[in-house]
């Protein structure tokens, strides 16, 4: 059975980045009588993405797209005790599109949205500055999506207080980039992310600098509050990581 909603995903995203001319391709990288840095730094952080993967996810699943993985991982590997007491939560709306997907997925499911729509909070990377991801308007979004408008820290608190208070978390989705914004995260939910909880990190690795943001902040999270996990899927073409905690 043909999944057109895959397609019609598949199309979006190839049309919503620049693609690389054939001549671009051939060059790998070497644009005058030097080889770019960055292409040079992408491939040494592809390197040790590499063997991080070997010397930790060997056997673990590795999946074509992100959006094979999270309907996997929607599909087939949430606890339903968790899905029918807990909540599903993403960070980092940006256009909806992941967020509409868990929608699809989990469609008995309440799919709660954080996303300020105002860009970056700080800088994240040399073409990624302060304000980048900003928006002029919200997402359309499935009639099972609530949006919390505003800065992690800002929404969080209420958050907490009148929807999560000591429901578990079946399902988290960090797609933040930085390593302050992932830190407040994992923080404020700390008394809800349980066994059997699933997290995917968006940015985890396979980039230059990846140790220092959403996989260092997962790292110091787990060691601080002795969390035991294990990987249970990963994206190599891209930087995308599944967790489950144990």
């Amino acid at each position: 059975m043909i999944d057109f909603y895959r397609i019609k995903d598949r199309i979006e995203e190839w049309l919503r980045y620049p693609q690389p001319t054939k001549y671009q391709k051939q060059l790998l990288g070497m644009y005058t009588d030097v080889i770019d840095t960055e292409f040079t730094a992408k491939r040494i952080a592809s390197e040790e993405s590499a063997k991080y993967i070997v010397d930790n996810m060997r056997a673990v699943p590795n999946f074509d797209t992100d959006y094979d993985l999270h309907k996997w991982v929607a599909t087939t590997q949430l606890d339903q005790t968790l899905l029918d007491t807990g909540t599903v939560l993403e960070f980092g709306v940006a256009t909806g599109r992941t967020l509409n997907q868990f929608a699809y997925w989990l469609s008995d499911s309440l799919v709660h949205g954080f996303d300020g729509f105002v860009g970056l909070p700080e800088d994240w990377t040399s073409r990624m500055r302060k304000g980048f991801f900003a928006r002029s308007s919200l997402p359309r979004v499935r009639s099972n999506c609530t949006l919390w408008v505003g800065w992690f820290d800002k929404t969080l608190p209420n958050f907490t207080k009148d929807v999560q208070q000591d429901a578990p978390i079946a399902l988290l989705h960090v797609d933040c980039d930085l390593y302050s914004s992932t830190v407040t995260i994992l923080e404020s939910l700390k008394n809800n992310i349980v066994p059997g909880t699933v997290i995917i990190f968006d940015e985890y690795i396979n980039y230059p600098g990846w140790q220092k943001d959403e996989f260092k902040a997962w790292q110091e999270h787990c060691k601080k509050h002795k969390v035991k996990y294990e990987y249970i899927g990963y994206v190599s073409k891209h930087q995308k990581v599944a967790v489950r905690v144990l």
